[in-house]
């Protein structure tokens, strides 16, 4: 039986064009209970056909919502505020305590009996803000920092000792927090730098770390590990930049992914360049230490001494790295038309959860094939999906759209000089994508076009090295599948 909860802000006395909203912002998974964070405007909040909150006018809300694990609501908090938060991140600390953190507006804002006044009060502003809420949503400290332009809080993270991380970037001239601040190496309004912080359980600054450099520098992921260190995700655009000793080469768009331990220490950073585009969508570690990024990207992305070359516009790499930061694994979900992938998690046994959207007919992922939305003649259309990987994931299995089928290729085993013939075997229907070939890592080592009016395709001569390889293409009645092997 399907246990839910529907929140909305309904109202039969008002037209259904008026500015009700309401749209979620965080979810936070205990060892007890869920919570869910999020933003509601309007006159009144309902959950299902129960009325949560009354109001006499319409008001502007941020709400917590508190269920146990089957599903039952238990509470629900809210805090007036002027105007909508851009980012708003929920972590656990000890006690039943809460950390609620994130991106207010440009107006002064109340938080229980904490008033929080704008730093530059003007429209081009916003800051940061952090509150430790009490098991009841009391509201026991909150404070806000920033510099006199937009700053942003991009993640926050709490350790088991109680540690307070934020993360963001600033545009204003100086960032300030107590008695420390940053400089912005760029262009102050213009350019970007990334920070990232450590409070103490009284909202009091520990220390306080810049990411810089002549562009613009975005954290846009910020994680932990099993073992407390930290996990920081930046974007930046320029030819370098930099942490603590640390300086990084860029070509057009770039990113890195550093872990620290709990001091801000780098232990290991890993940096990605990308000629064309390149935007940082995951990053999570395992059990096991390992950490996980996913990038969407465009033209030649490099790292690690390894290269991917996109298919199309926006293609994905998805790589897991050592708990050292050495690269282990590399899977590049690409082809014609536009991918995207929007969330990663690192699931026990060595799997990983990703969803994203695509708007080619299908998606082919190793040795599967979602089928796309019925194309319009009018707009792009997207398909949003979902997927779990066992990795490695080489192997045949039942698809969304059927069984795989088998691909003939001749010859098998074959020469490195020798071209490879591949035919779809009769009754799966016309191909749907390109040829694609995998190798026994699961990375993409080729793609190959049908010839037109043909079910026939070549891989080259030359065109792979010695090893074993998984060869796949979509078809109208699912995926076609088959095992290769290439020999000196």
């Amino acid at each position: 039986m399907l246990n839910y909860n529907e929140f909305n802000t309904r109202d039969s006395s008002i037209s259904m064009f008026s500015s009700n909203i309401i749209y979620q912002k965080d979810i936070l998974s205990t060892q007890d209970s869920y919570y869910v964070v999020f933003y509601y405007q309007g006159k009144n909040l309902f959950v299902n056909s129960d009325t949560l909150f009354y109001d006499t006018e319409p008001g502007k809300y941020h709400c917590i919502a508190k269920f146990s694990k089957s599903g039952t609501l238990q509470s629900c908090w809210r805090y007036p505020v002027p105007e909508p938060q851009n980012q708003i991140w929920l972590r656990p600390l000890s006690g039943g305590r809460l950390l609620m953190a994130g991106t207010t507006s440009n107006s002064s804002m109340d938080l229980g009996p904490f008033h929080l006044p704008c730093i530059a009060c003007h429209v081009h502003d916003s800051d940061v803000f952090a509150a430790i809420l009490d098991s009841t949503g009391a509201v026991l400290n909150a404070r806000r920092f920033g510099s006199d332009y937009w700053d942003y809080c991009s993640g926050a993270v709490t350790l088991d000792d109680d540690g307070i991380y934020l993360a963001g970037y600033f545009y204003g001239t100086m960032f300030r927090i107590d008695n420390d601040s940053l400089d912005n190496t760029g262009v102050p309004g213009y350019s970007t730098d990334a920070y990232l912080l450590k409070l103490d359980q009284n909202l009091a600054l520990e220390w306080l770390r810049p990411a810089g450099g002549k562009g613009n520098e975005i954290t846009r992921q910020l994680g932990r590990t099993a073992s407390g260190d930290l996990l920081w995700g930046v974007e930046y655009a320029g030819l370098e930049a930099s942490y603590a000793d640390t300086t990084l080469s860029g070509v057009y768009q770039n990113a890195f992914v550093a872990q620290l331990d709990p001091d801000g220490a780098l232990r290991w950073i890993q940096n990605f360049t990308s000629d064309t585009i390149l935007s940082m969508r995951g990053l999570d570690s395992d059990s096991s230490g390992r950490v996980w990024t996913t990038l969407n990207f465009g033209g030649e992305l490099k790292y690690a001494g390894q290269s991917l070359t996109s298919l199309d516009n926006w293609d994905n790499a998805t790589i897991q790295f050592s708990g050292s930061g050495e690269p282990l694994y590399q899977l590049h979900i690409g082809g014609p038309k536009t991918q995207n992938l929007y969330q990663i998690q690192a699931l026990p046994g060595n799997r990983l959860f990703l969803s994203g959207t695509f708007s080619s007919s299908s998606l082919s992922i190793l040795n599967a094939t979602i089928p796309g939305n019925t194309p319009s003649s009018i707009y792009t259309t997207y398909t949003n999906f979902f997927a779990t990987l066992a990795l490695p994931a080489v192997g045949t299995h039942a698809t969304a759209a059927g069984r795989a089928a088998r691909l003939q290729l001749w010859p098998n085993p074959a020469g490195r000089q020798s071209p490879v013939l591949v035919e779809l075997p009769p009754g799966s229907g016309k191909a749907s994508g390109p040829l694609l070939v995998w190798d026994a890592g699961g990375r993409l080592a080729g793609y190959f076009p049908f010839e037109p009016g043909s079910r026939r395709a070549v891989i080259p001569a030359g065109a792979l090295a010695a090893g074993t390889y998984w060869v796949s293409c979509p078809t109208e009645k699912g995926v076609a599948t088959a095992g290769l092997v290439v020999v000196e």
